[in-house]
């Protein structure tokens, strides 16, 4: 029978914003209040903001606000807690639970799952809070099987407010040494760390996790008796506060109380502006850069979101052309009704953009406002068209600006404290800092305002478990991997010795197809490794104007200061590397990515113009050097120094018998003449000539390629007609056998280009 664990745990409910609570009220009295409470967890982002992402339930276990939940609630990964809580209690069972109170974690056990936090003395508004009920953590008998389990808790599939279900004891299991007690009793999404009842109302466990099998669920409860000596051994701890966090949390939470008790919201934030919703609509979310408001009503299908952005300069209507109108208007064939209209909205100039699909019609206004963009967007059934443009325009008159449109200051250089750095801009390119706690990761883009292709970012985020055991060259490879999917990705260069301001890094640039069909865009990504982090420098362009901005990205790296005490000694060390294409000659070309490849791995070189010249001939003295290279440089990868150590000791003077009368005066051939000659990988046009500026031919190079490679062809003299079969057929014919000719090549006497020699070199080293 197959089973499926939930987390191990119940769930836990996942919040964009708040979840949908109470506001204040005008009196409470915490003579009504209940002990279950409800918590609800976030983080203190890089950028100082406060995000929530987690809620569950708790137990209050002393007047002081002592309170109890499990550890999968508070935990963020293994070895780190979420900063932030607050906490939400019920007075009345029928009504929603009242969100004006904050928590500190004290301590948490993983192998426990359990957690114990502190409820502050104070509430979001300052204002003391009396003793609270609580529930003692030491239940006055010890259950037994058949006994009644009542379960306060906060699911996610309960409604708004407190849920209380009914079971009986099932029986008890061990796990990992803990002592757990099995109920039948109804249990769901943030029921975890709630509080299991006696018959007699005692405090006896914890809903831990559950197990669902067809159509029966099964909950774990931990035992409380099994928390008693956690609890009095932390209760004392001093609690993790951060006041600038914490008053985040206040302001956060006040705003939102007060819209819901005044079902008015004031956004505190440039632009400033208030709307005022009907009684029976409510505010589904609330941020700094998204407003979602909507009917309570099931039947109902009304909604507006207000989403809002900030730019480091005016917005103009040439810059919404191109930034906005051309992303609406390139899908408009699908839309029917199609219209873009200017219009004046509560006073301001806007534009309209509407459109129908199926039975629905979308409304959007865009609205500039010095330098920020309003999106006002909602829709309706066009069956109910007069009573929706009714309800919508209720509420839009209740919208006004409460100031006047203003242009920001630009910002020349962005100084962060998480992580440390600080990073300047470049002429023409205005810095725009993000301040969205939701995508903390997005530290910063770079903009310029004539011109909306060019794009640089710059994020710092968590490498994965697995990212942070790779060398630099392995992150590479896999780096290179995940992108592959790119349409038409095309590899341009690669870099894993990369260092910026003292972090070793990696780059790589490539092509690929942007979302306008046609248009190739190109992107370097350059990674600096900053211990279990990384930041991530992104540039991306039109490849036709991808060099017109690549001199103010290196800038802006170069700008780069890393403020981490741990790498102090090597600041100031940079080597980024070119982020352009190896040769200049080699776009588009069929042998790009093998003759990338081989410059990356130091095997091939190009010209002082930086030129490849992919289709001129190659000379033998050339490809004998290039693929007794290819093969030291592969060997000393895997480890394996010895053929590298012995081509060196081949420059020296008594190896000359092993030279050609033509190859002793050409210094930078002469080790890799020895070696050849010494091990029978050639052998010259006569016994004293070589004639090492000669094209190699297919033949050739396919025999000093296998021959190198100790790759076995078939052997001539065991033929039965041997005189007749020419010697380089046994190499040509194990070429075209492992694929390592080139599509279209079958004469042996064809004299190769550079191009196709480094697509050979490089599928042979592929295979070894």
């Amino acid at each position: 029978m197959k089973r499926n664990i939930l987390f191990s745990s119940f769930f836990i409910c996942a919040l964009l914003s708040f979840p949908n609570t109470s506001a204040a009220k005008a009196t409470i009295d915490f003579e009504k209040m209940l002990p279950t409470v409800m918590i609800t967890s976030g983080d203190y982002t890089k950028n100082e903001g406060v995000q929530f992402y987690v809620s569950g339930s708790a137990t209050i276990i002393s007047p002081e606000g002592l309170i109890i939940t499990n550890n999968h609630v508070v935990e963020k990964e293994e070895d780190k807690a979420f900063s932030v809580f607050f906490i939400c209690i019920t007075f009345d069972p029928a009504e929603k639970p009242i969100c004006e109170y904050t928590a500190s974690l004290l301590a948490r056990n993983r192998d426990m799952d359990v957690a114990l936090l502190q409820i502050h003395k104070q509430d979001i508004r300052g204002k003391e809070i009396p003793l609270l009920k609580f529930l003692p953590y030491s239940p006055k008998k010890e259950l037994k099987e058949g006994d009644d389990i009542i379960v306060h808790g906060y699911p996610g599939i309960g409604g708004e407010s407190i849920t209380i279900t009914k079971g009986q004891v099932s029986g008890f299991e061990e796990k990992n040494q803990l002592r757990y007690f099995k109920t039948d009793t109804l249990t769901s999404y943030g029921n975890s760390g709630g509080t299991a009842l006696s018959e007699e109302g005692d405090f006896v466990g914890i809903p831990t996790y559950g197990i669902s099998a067809d159509a029966t669920d099964l909950g774990y409860f931990l035992d409380i008796h099994e928390a008693t000596s956690f609890i009095e051994e932390h209760m004392k701890d001093p609690p993790a506060y951060v006041e600038a966090a914490y008053a985040e949390v206040r302001r956060k939470l006040i705003l939102k109380n007060d819209a819901e008790d005044t079902r008015t919201y004031t956004h505190p934030y440039y632009p400033k502006f208030t709307v005022k919703i009907p009684e029976s609509w409510e505010f589904y979310k609330i941020s700094r850069y998204n407003i979602v408001m909507g009917s309570k009503i099931d039947t109902e299908n009304y909604a507006i979101d207000i989403t809002l952005k900030d730019f480091p300069f005016e917005v103009t209507k040439e810059y919404l052309q191109e930034r906005v109108f051309k992303k609406f208007e390139k899908n408009k064939e699908q839309y029917k009704n199609y219209e873009r209209v200017e219009e004046v909205f509560q006073g301001v100039h806007a534009y309209r953009i509407s459109y129908l699909y199926w039975d629905q019609k979308s409304m959007n206004y865009i609205i500039p406002y010095g330098s920020s963009l309003i999106f006002i967007s909602y829709e309706y059934d066009l069956k109910k068209e007069e009573e929706a443009l009714q309800k919508y325009a209720s509420l839009f008159t209740t919208f006004s600006f409460l100031d006047q449109p203003i242009v920001q200051n630009p910002v020349q250089t962005l100084t962060r404290k998480t992580p440390a750095f600080s990073l300047g801009t470049a002429p023409g390119w205005y810095l725009h800092e993000n301040k969205d706690p939701s995508d903390e990761d997005f530290i910063v883009e770079f903009l310029r305002k004539e011109d909306v292709e060019a794009d640089i970012t710059v994020f710092h985020q968590k490498l994965s478990e697995s990212e942070k055991k790779l060398s630099q060259e392995e992150f590479l490879k896999h780096l290179l991997e995940a992108h592959k999917w790119e349409s038409n990705f095309r590899l341009v260069s690669k870099n894993d010795n990369v260092v910026l301001d003292g972090l070793q890094g990696v780059s790589l640039t490539y092509l690929y197809e942007g979302e306008d069909f046609g248009k190739t865009r190109k992107t370097s990504k350059i990674y600096a490794f900053d211990g279990k982090d990384a930041y991530i420098f992104v540039y991306d362009d039109l490849d036709t104007k991808y060099d017109e901005n690549l001199e103010s990205f290196r800038e802006i790296l170069l700008s780069f200061q890393n403020q981490n005490e741990k790498v102090r000694g090597t600041k100031g060390n940079f080597s980024i590397g070119s982020l352009n294409y190896v040769f200049y000659d080699i776009s588009y070309h069929r042998y790009e990515q093998s003759i990338s490849r081989m410059k990356d791995k130091g095997i091939f070189e190009g010209y002082e113009d930086d030129t490849f010249r992919p289709e001129k001939k190659i000379s033998r003295g050339e490809a004998l050097k290039t693929i007794l290279l290819a093969r030291a440089i592969g060997k000393q990868k895997k480890g394996d120094d010895a053929m590298m150590k012995e081509l060196d000791q081949y420059s020296e003077k008594a190896f000359f018998k092993f030279d050609f009368f033509d190859t002793r005066p050409i210094q930078w051939l002469r080790k890799y003449v020895r070696f050849a000659q010494k091990n029978n990988i050639i052998q010259g046009m006569s016994d004293t000539f070589f004639h090492p500026e000669a094209s190699v031919t297919l033949g050739e190079a396919c025999k000093i390629l296998l021959t190198t490679n100790e790759i076995p062809v078939w052997d001539i003299e065991k033929t039965e007609f041997k005189e007749l079969v020419p010697w380089y057929k046994p190499y040509l014919d194990k070429g075209f056998e492992i694929g390592i000719i080139p599509e279209g090549l079958y004469d042996a006497s064809y004299e190769l280009t550079r191009g196709e020699l480094a697509f050979m070199v490089d599928a042979i080293l592929e295979k070894n």
